[in-house]
């Protein structure tokens, strides 16, 4: 949707507009277009058809996390991340950081919608990831909250995405497996 569209898509429950003013946008780049490529269309698509609970939720946490989103020509460089200050004196400063790979732009839009909400449901429900002996449980509840946000054919996208991804890694495992007993063409 173009920034400079005024009508809301049905699903839509906020502008673009409302959402670079409220402070969810990233803020890294110079370019606010939710076209740019799949991570920030689905960025934008997230943000604008989040229910109202979740989005205000969200714009209170907007200083608890920072965007990482580098381009598909970026090889490295050094980020500043602005650090979270711990509760505890005694604990490290730490900078919670949604990293969206550019790996992204290569899956199905709805499944990067999945992926975005699915992240942003982490920081919605507080979930501590690393190091957490309860991670699986974690993953279902931010999938779960997800699917009550509306996002259901998102979510069905990215399980139909690692269904996939999965049988693929399981075809090349059992070729290596082959290859390995026989070698390569059978030498």
């Amino acid at each position: 949707m173009s920034m400079k569209s005024k009508q809301l898509k049905p699903k839509y429950r906020r502008s673009f507009q409302t959402v670079l003013e409220e402070g969810l946008w990233p803020s890294q780049g110079l370019n606010p277009d939710p076209e740019q490529n799949s991570r920030y269309g689905a960025i934008a698509e997230v943000l604008q058809g989040l229910p109202d609970a979740a989005y205000a939720a969200l714009v209170k946490k907007s200083d608890t996390f920072n965007w990482f989103i580098p381009e598909q020509e970026t090889g490295a460089g050094i980020m500043p991340f602005p650090c979270t200050l711990p509760e505890k004196t005694n604990r490290a400063a730490m900078a919670v950081v949604l990293y969206l790979s550019p790996l992204l732009e290569r899956r199905g839009f709805k499944s990067v919608v999945g992926t975005v909400a699915h992240e942003l449901a982490h920081i919605f429900l507080e979930h501590k990831l690393f190091g957490a002996e309860d991670y699986d449980a974690q993953e279902e509840a931010a999938w779960e909250t997800i699917r009550s946000w509306g996002f259901v054919t998102e979510d069905r996208a990215n399980k139909r995405f690692f269904q996939r991804y999965h049988s693929r890694q399981r075809a090349l495992y059992k070729r290596l497996e082959v290859v390995s007993k026989v070698g390569w063409e059978g030498e």
